[in-house]
């Protein structure tokens, strides 16, 4: 449902908002931008980049392989802050390992609002044990995203610890939000972005509005098209955020 913010933006976890918002202009802006651009630029730094914004064939993890449990383990860390009004919250809303990892780091970022560096610390440490148990679980069970095995779980969710720690240290202990509160405008409409990044095609408005660019562009006129359907998409948001409105489900 469309509503204004739950909870007043100075009482959030900043980190919260920021990290998610990351995960999301990843999938709705950096990535698809990164691989018109690619089809246009033939080097071996852009085909290092593009290789790790793209899912690993079979075996094997790279960056593109943690958007997708990033999304999962914030949504379970949000659960804990947005359930407190309620007394009693039952296990069945907790689907998933990914979800409930990131149950278990809401909780205790919640329950650690008075000690966050030991917090940001613990964070910190669940992440390493989460890889190495991961590392030592792949010799009997690789690590593959496309069916999700246990050393990929752990594995990921390994990774997402340490985002959290590292975005949780540097802005909600040390407050240092500066330049990154933009991300808030992905992060706190996360559904309303994931939408219209994925549904919704602007492209043919800005080709209506600067199809005489064309002949100037040559190829590159596919990547403008591209980075300019995304940046009516953060208009978009930001108009929203601006008002205060926001999708919840």
């Amino acid at each position: 449902m469309l509503g204004n913010a739950t909870q007043p933006v100075g009482q959030r976890l900043a980190s919260l908002d920021i990290l998610r918002g990351f995960d999301l202009f990843l999938l709705v802006f950096l990535q698809p931008v990164l691989v018109s651009l690619g089809a246009c630029v033939d080097s071996s730094v852009m085909n290092a980049v593009l290789y790790q914004f793209d899912h690993e064939v079979w075996e094997g993890f790279r960056f593109w392989d943690l958007v997708m449990p990033l999304f999962l383990f914030m949504t379970g860390v949000s659960m804990p802050f947005s359930f407190s009004k309620y007394e009693r919250v039952e296990s069945r809303w907790f689907i998933g390992v990914t979800v409930m990892l990131g149950v278990f780091a809401g909780r205790m970022m919640k329950e650690g609002t008075f000690h966050r560096q030991k917090v940001a610390r613990r964070l910190f440490l669940v992440g390493v044990a989460l890889i190495v148990a991961a590392w030592a679980w792949s010799f009997q069970m690789p690590v593959i995203k496309r069916i999700w095995t246990c050393s990929m779980t752990l594995l990921s969710g390994g990774y997402c610890f340490l985002l959290m720690a590292l975005f949780y240290y540097w802005i909600d202990c040390k407050g240092h939000d500066w330049g990154l509160n933009w991300l808030k405008i992905y992060g706190m409409n996360s559904i309303t972005a994931y939408l219209l990044g994925e549904v919704v095609n602007f492209r043919c408005v800005v080709a209506s509005v600067s199809y005489g660019l064309e002949r100037y562009l040559g190829d590159y006129y596919s990547v403008w098209l591209c980075f300019s359907n995304y940046l009516i998409v953060f208009f978009i948001l930001r108009q929203l955020y601006k008002r205060n409105v926001f999708l919840r489900i």
